[in-house]
């Protein structure tokens, strides 16, 4: 669906806003509560709540409560509130904290199986920094991060260092190049953490790092960053950043983080899938062009200038969707392989077979290049589709 080409797409895109303004039913955000406590980083805790509850404005994806508890003791918070009825009124718990020797009896035992089931049963858990020295007695706690913090060999006043971003097409970092230089204090980990349990996105590169730093504990050269994982059906976002105050200042550090907590609500895209859900395995081809029968169909097959009838849906690869035929409740008809549409969809509409359905990943030169499409697609922006493939009209 090329905009340059035809007024399809520019047509069907107003419609679907018309018709999500025109909607009388408001859209219920999800809810998030954020504890911050301990006094590692005093000076930060006021501002990264007030970060988070604008992010959460500023998108209208979700709604930060924040309890101030910084203002507490920062020895003895109070966190006796912590119970099945308060957990229930929350989508997720956002956690930037620090306990170290003193967090040994924050919560009773009863609180802790409430909180770690809460998790598993579903809610979303979004650890920031000092979130990984919590609990230390608190095996479960752990197990539900993924790992427990064993020193910070890299200060925040030292020299800066280099992160690698491990996986450029996950939502918390689609916004960051291949590395990311800046000042912050960086831990490294210790059991539980098992790189094969979690789903790395951020990782120390030691090849451009001080790495002569002292209090290095790991041998093997994994220091891992950022984050996300399963515990039972809840999704866990984590990032040991976010210890200076201007690294909560940072736009890149912000659209990370809110990137991961919209992951743990699963309001976007973002690996690792689902429990139970089978690894989708595309076909790559010459071109570029990524794509997967989710169900191949048992009827004619397209070829290159049939007339085709198509029910599509469309997403950034942020999970914003920016078009659904569904929505409209009537496939669009387009000629298949004239240039009529983008690229991607000449190329993927090929060799489906009605009643096929068809899943493909197409990057920016497949798809609308450097211009981008109006307010909804972006320059350079890599987009998901899924295709069916209705009826052959005429061939």
């Amino acid at each position: 669906m090329r905009a340059v080409n035809t007024a399809a797409l520019a047509l069907l895109l107003a419609a679907a806003t018309a018709a999500a303004q025109s909607s009388s039913q408001p859209v219920q955000k999800p809810k998030i509560v954020v504890l911050t406590f301990g006094g590692h980083a005093p000076r930060v805790l006021p501002l990264a709540e007030q970060t988070i509850r604008e992010l959460g404005e500023k998108s209208g994806k979700l709604t930060a409560v924040c309890l101030d508890l910084y203002k507490q003791p920062a020895a003895r918070p109070d966190l006796s509130f912590l119970t099945p009825e308060f957990l229930s009124k929350y989508d997720g718990v956002v956690c930037y904290a620090d306990g170290g020797e003193h967090d040994r009896n924050l919560l009773t035992a009863a609180q802790r199986g409430a909180f770690s089931s809460a998790i598993e049963g579903g809610k979303a858990f979004v650890g920031i920094h000092g979130a990984a020295d919590l609990f230390h007695d608190w095996p479960e706690y752990g197990e539900l991060l993924g790992a427990f913090q064993d020193g910070t060999p890299w200060a925040a006043d030292g020299l800066p260092v280099t992160i690698k971003v491990e996986d450029r097409d996950h939502t918390a970092c689609l916004h960051l190049a291949g590395s990311w230089f800046l000042q912050e204090a960086i831990y490294q980990f210790k059991a539980p953490y098992q790189r094969d349990k979690l789903h790395v996105l951020l990782s120390l590169d030691t090849r451009a790092t001080d790495m002569r730093v002292s209090g290095i504990n790991r041998t093997d050269g994994d220091f891992a960053v950022s984050w996300t994982k399963y515990y039972g059906q809840g999704r866990v976002f984590y990032t040991a950043l976010g210890f200076r105050e201007d690294v909560w200042r940072s736009e890149l550090f912000q659209k990370h983080l809110l990137g991961g907590i919209r992951w743990t609500l699963g309001q976007v895209l973002g690996k690792p899938l689902p429990p139970g859900t089978p690894p989708e395995v595309f076909i790559t081809t010459e071109t570029g062009l990524q794509y997967r029968d989710v169900v191949v169909g048992n009827g004619k097959t397209a070829r290159r200038f049939d007339k085709v009838a198509v029910h599509y849906a469309g997403w950034l690869m942020d999970g914003t969707k920016f078009d659904s035929s569904y929505e409209r409740g009537k496939p669009i008809e387009v000629v298949v392989g004239i240039g009529a549409v983008i690229r991607a969809w000449d190329e993927g509409l090929i060799g489906m077979k009605v009643g096929g359905k068809r899943k493909f990943i197409a990057p920016s030169h497949l798809a609308y290049g450097s211009r981008g499409s109006g307010d909804l697609i972006p320059p350079h922006a890599k987009l998901l589709f899924e295709l069916e493939l209705v009826e052959i009209k005429k061939r």
